[in-house]
């Protein structure tokens, strides 16, 4: 079940406090458990160091200032070093809260506005500006609270609007790459018995991959008779 903006700053409250317990942090988990997948592995990266804290008990304080944590013994020394590790994920655990709240917020603010363009919203041009907020909201929501998405909604859409049709050319194959004809003329002479592919602009040819083919001189990229043309869709 989501949660409301509320709930977030609750548990956000618990997190900025310059003390925790074991107390504390069992009610900042209820609050956020199941919630977001980020947050629930912070909070278990929590709860295993909290569980390497030695001379924990209920009712005992944690302070979140690494510096006030004695060190005089080797025991101190190793407590004090779980401790540190204990506030590591928990001030990650505080950042990423802070985000979802915020996307929390943002979202419902771009909803709230988005009503009061609904009920303004008039005649066929209303219908039509009713139609794209829907849509912009849909992918709004879609995209909100992943940890680490790979491919927008937004994004996907905007590739498949903006691609271009495919379309044919004819190259040459030489070196293992390939020369579209437009970047090619057709030269002759005293060295070479039959008419060959010289780069057109008599320094180099630009392969369909992008890489710049200088031209070798001579017979250049090849005899016609002895070089065939094909045609492939880029």
């Amino acid at each position: 079940m989501a949660m409301t903006i509320s709930k977030y700053q609750e548990a956000l409250n618990l997190l900025t406090q310059e003390t925790t317990s074991i107390e504390k942090f069992n009610s900042i988990k209820t609050i956020l458990s199941g919630q977001n997948k980020k947050l629930d592995e912070l909070l278990e990266n929590c709860q295993n160091a909290l569980g390497k804290i030695e001379h924990i008990a209920t009712g005992d304080v944690i302070s979140l200032a690494a510096d006030s944590i004695p060190e005089e013994t080797e025991e101190e020394k190793k407590r004090k070093k779980a401790i540190i590790l204990f506030i590591k994920y928990f001030r990650e655990l505080k950042s990423e809260l802070e985000r979802v709240k915020g996307e929390l917020t943002k979202n419902q603010a771009n909803q709230t506005e988005a009503i009061s363009i609904l009920a303004k919203a008039k005649g066929p041009a209303g219908i039509v500006t009713a139609l794209a907020l829907v849509a912009a909201l849909g992918l709004i929501a879609y995209g909100n609270f992943k940890s680490k998405p790979t491919t927008q909604p937004s994004q996907t859409l905007q590739t498949q609007v903006t691609a271009s049709p495919r379309q044919t050319i004819e190259i040459i194959k030489f070196n293992g790459k390939q020369l579209p004809l437009t970047q090619l003329r057709v030269g002759t002479g005293a060295d070479c018995d039959s008419p060959h592919y010289h780069a057109k602009n008599e320094v180099s040819a630009t392969a369909t991959d992008g890489t710049q083919i200088a031209d070798p001189g001579g017979c250049g990229f090849g005899r016609l008779k002895d070089t065939p043309t094909q045609q492939i869709q880029i």
